[in-house]
């Protein structure tokens, strides 16, 4: 398989020259172009119902998500690259503004592509150096718990590996472990779990090999737990020995399994209530880490998680013709916008839309007057300054002992939470004063808590 092949930046156009991509111009939409167009028109729309859910919020810190959001890769700029091996050309990724923020659709869809990508290169080196080690998929679980206790469930459960990772029956020498958690089907709790690929010894078969009854006993040793928990140690397809995959020494065939989603997108939508708590749960924890003797290898798994268009294949672009797709918010669609060649010529594919009195950025039947847009600033500049006498007055004393730590001010009360975290400050907080919104200051020289 070829290196482009594995790139899901590559999109396949299914033209075979470029004489006919020019005749092929009148295509309004990038579904019409390649049936990965869907796919991207799928989270896109989804990436607009999550920004609802985060802008309809109280806490300030959503409605910034719902702004970095709603210019999600509104723009795609796509080259022409031609593959001679298949004798088509293909739709590279090159530019697109990415919001970054955790559980945008979009984001966590190329967040994932990425990963995978970047397994697909580093994983051949690896069994290279260690071309007689067998290869495993273990899900470890544990009972579903409320939505409000997801975090304090997951740190549990990764102690709990941490301490498995440490015994002498742990078979692995290296390991990679994602987490994911989906909506227990009552509708209301969350089901947290682990996904590991472990690399194991030649010998794991014959010496130190772990049956199903033992991953479950020592599993549940390890969480501390007066249940069984429940515990897959079969392939990714659930429908053949763990063995059959394992003595294929091919890792990748666990790569799209491992390496995916921390949340499934329908999970995101789904329930509004369940996703904002689900935010708060999940914020700074990790989705993926590795171990053992994989770290060396794949430790920008972790590092680089950021990076959505992959920049380190060099590809010959087609007399440097870029494509550029909009996304139409009311089509629920990208359509193509224009078409540049290397020289700045510039073919527009379809007419310049009349300009029309641009309204609210987030929700277009929203519009604020002037005097309204006025009233707000004021209302916050107040609301601040009530929050700013509070913090003034403790600073001189927190900041000695507590430096950097977040504050949520309560103005109304005069009450204040403090906590190294800021998310746990507003929580403090909410859990005095529910329905309440709060001010959060850093206990610092400046008291500014910075952007997210």
């Amino acid at each position: 398989m070829s290196a482009q092949a594995l790139d899901r930046n590559f999109i396949a156009f299914n033209i075979s020259s470029q004489d006919k991509f020019q005749k092929n111009q009148n295509a309004q939409s990038l579904s019409e172009v390649s049936h990965i167009g869907k796919i991207w028109d799928k989270h896109r729309a989804n990436t607009d119902k999550v920004l609802y859910y985060y802008a309809k919020a109280e806490e300030h810190y959503f409605q910034q998500y719902a702004w970095r959001m709603k210019i999600c890769s509104e723009l795609l700029k796509f080259q022409l690259v031609p593959d001679e091996s298949e004798g088509i050309l293909q739709l590279k990724l090159s530019d697109a503004r990415f919001c970054r923020v955790r559980h945008c659709p979009v984001c966590q869809w190329r967040r994932s592509l990425m990963w995978k990508a970047r397994a697909y290169k580093i994983l051949p080196q690896v069994v290279t150096d260690y071309p007689k080690h067998l290869w495993l998929f273990v899900t470890l679980t544990v009972k579903n718990c409320p939505i409000k206790e997801l975090r304090e469930s997951l740190d549990s459960i990764n102690k709990a590996f941490k301490r498995f990772t440490e015994l002498k029956a742990w078979p692995a020498k290296g390991w990679v472990k994602s987490t994911e958690v989906t909506k227990g089907k009552d509708g209301v709790s969350a089901h947290p779990h682990l996904h590991i690929l472990a690399m194991v010894p030649p010998s794991y078969f014959s010496h130190g090999y772990l049956s199903h009854a033992k991953w479950v006993t020592l599993w549940q040793q390890c969480l501390r737990i007066d249940y069984q928990p429940v515990v897959h140690t079969s392939a990714m397809s659930g429908d053949k020995p763990l063995r059959v995959y394992a003595k294929h020494h091919n890792p990748s065939l666990l790569i799209p399994e491992i390496l995916k989603y921390q949340v499934k997108e329908s999970d995101l939508v789904g329930d509004r209530e369940w996703f904002l708590e689900l935010t708060r749960q999940l914020h700074k924890s990790r989705a993926i880490a590795v171990g053992g003797i994989l770290r060396q290898y794949m430790r920008e798994l972790e590092e680089r998680n950021q990076d959505l268009i992959d920049e380190s294949e060099e590809t010959d672009e087609v007399d440097g013709e870029s494509l550029f797709f909009r996304w139409q918010r009311k089509l629920q669609r990208f359509n193509i916008i224009k078409s540049q060649n290397r020289l700045g010529k510039i073919a527009m594919t379809d007419p310049k839309p009349i300009r029309t009195v641009r309204r609210g950025r987030i929700f277009p039947d929203i519009q604020w007057s002037e005097e309204k847009k006025s009233q707000w600033k004021a209302q916050q500049e107040a609301f601040y300054q009530s929050g700013k006498v509070i913090f003034d007055r403790v600073k001189p004393e927190l900041i000695k002992t507590h430096y950097n730590w977040y504050m949520a001010v309560e103005p109304e009360s005069g009450d204040y939470f403090i906590d190294t975290d800021e998310l746990a400050a507003i929580n403090k907080s909410r859990q005095h004063h529910p329905n309440t919104p709060v001010f959060i200051f850093r206990i610092n020289e400046t008291g500014i808590a910075g952007t997210i």
